[in-house]
């Protein structure tokens, strides 16, 4: 039995309410609290998801304490950042972080202005180009070769590549392979009927990415591939529930 309100001066929830106390106030829900050994997720959850003041904000596609946490952490970083831009640094360290953000900040300013350079990414992508052969025995090979330069450079990529215990031997692991890569919240985006709306603003995206790049980089029908790329990946991935 939980008691969802009690006396201030009460020594136990569920003592006896003070003289004159209003006992409507008093309200005790006779339904049980999820067990451990039948649901855990939701023994361990349940107050989080039985909170109505809890909501998504309208901002995110979803929400939760390691969102939050990792909201905070990040607001932390850049105050300090922008305590180092103005300030005088202390060491070596501070010094190239204030370098990078300075740079960062730059760079950034420039995209607002439609300038600034695209060559890094424009490299990258001969660097695909020459790595993976669109004909011949050299396709896979090639591919293999580029996402894994995708994993040491923490480039997105379809497939995440990642390492889990091996349930018949205690003594080494296994390879894990799984879908990534999608630039929408989940399947959903891709699947639903009920978010065209936002994969017609993800179209128009893919639009000004290749204003940008330069359609001469890229395939010409460029935001269809993507879409359509990003779309298989989205059918064989889990459901969220």
């Amino acid at each position: 039995m939980v008691l969802q309100k009690f006396c201030d001066c009460a020594t136990r929830p569920g003592g006896p309410p003070c003289e004159g106390e209003d006992l409507s106030l008093f309200v005790c829900s006779c339904i049980a609290e999820p067990s451990a050994k039948d649901d855990f997720y939701q023994s361990v959850n349940n107050a989080w998801l039985s909170d109505e003041s809890i909501t998504i904000p309208d901002e995110y596609p979803r929400w939760g304490s390691f969102i939050i946490l990792v909201d905070e952490a990040l607001k932390k970083q850049i105050k300090l950042l922008h305590e180092l831009e103005a300030g005088v640094p202390a060491n070596d360290d501070e010094t190239k972080l204030q370098l990078v953000w300075r740079a960062s900040m730059a760079r950034f300013a420039a995209w607002e202005k439609g300038e600034g350079s695209c060559a890094e990414l424009e490299a990258e992508l001969k660097q695909l180009g020459d790595c993976v052969p669109m004909e011949g025995d050299g396709y896979a090979p090639g591919l293999a070769k580029y996402l894994s330069r995708c994993q040491e450079l923490s480039i997105s990529c379809p497939m995440a590549f990642g390492k889990e215990a091996n349930l018949t031997d205690t003594e080494s692991i296994v390879l894990d392979l799984s879908p990534a890569g999608t630039s929408l919240p989940s399947r959903d985006y891709y699947l639903d009927s009920k978010f065209e709306e936002q994969r017609g603003h993800f179209r128009a995206h893919l639009g000004k990415v290749v204003e940008l790049v330069g359609a001469a980089n890229l395939e010409d029908d460029f935001a269809s591939r993507v879409i359509r790329m990003e779309t298989k990946l989205a059918q064989i991935q889990m459901k969220r529930d």
